[in-house]
C-alpha cells in the first residue's frame, strides 16, 4: 500500500511538496482539453503569463463534441476576461430571456427575468446562454491556440 506524501495538523492537511509556477524549464502540464482544463491554460496564460502545454488523449476532432450546457452571468464574465466575447457566445448559442420554476402540479412558483441588454452607459447586462459544450470547447480552443498555447492530442 503506498503512503500518502501529506501530514496531518491540527484538523488540517498540509502537503509536504510545494508546487511553484511553472518556468521554461519546468513547465505547467494539463491533462484534458475540455472545457474545464482549456480555460485553466487560457487562465493561467492571461493572469500569470505563464504558457502551460495541454495534453488529451482524444483525437483532435473528438475534442468538440458534446451536449448543451448553460451559463449563467458570471460565467460569460469569465470567459470574456478569457478573450472569448460575450457577442461570440451569443452568436453561438441561445440566449435565455426568462427562466421559470414550477409545482409539481403546474403552478407557477417564479419567474426570474435572464435577457441580456445594454445599460445606458454601453455596458452589458449579463444573463444566461445555452450553448453546445462542442461549440464552446472548439472557442476555447481557438484562443488558446491564438495565445501560443500548445495543445498535444
Amino acid at each position: 500500500m503506498a503512503s500518502c506524501n501529506f501530514e496531518i495538523q491540527s484538523g488540517r492537511v498540509e502537503p509536504k511538496l510545494k508546487i511553484s509556477p511553472g518556468t521554461a524549464e519546468t513547465p505547467v502540464l494539463i491533462f484534458g482539453a475540455g472545457i474545464a482544463g482549456t480555460s485553466c491554460a487560457l487562465a493561467l496564460e492571461c493572469n500569470l503569463d505563464i504558457k502551460p502545454i495541454i495534453f488529451d488523449e482524444r483525437s483532435e476532432c473528438k475534442l468538440t463534441k458534446g451536449a448543451g450546457t448553460n451559463l449563467q452571468a458570471e460565467a460569460i464574465a469569465a470567459l470574456d476576461q478569457l478573450g472569448i466575447p460575450t457577442e461570440s457566445l451569443i452568436q453561438a448559442g441561445t440566449v435565455i430571456k426568462k427562466q421559470s420554476y414550477y409545482c409539481p402540479d403546474g403552478r407557477l412558483v417564479s419567474t426570474i427575468n435572464k435577457e441580456i441588454g445594454t445599460m445606458k452607459d454601453g455596458s452589458v447586462v449579463l444573463g444566461h446562454i445555452a450553448i453546445n459544450e462542442g461549440k464552446l470547447c472548439q472557442m476555447l480552443l481557438d484562443a488558446a491556440t491564438s495565445k501560443g498555447i500548445e495543445i498535444k492530442t
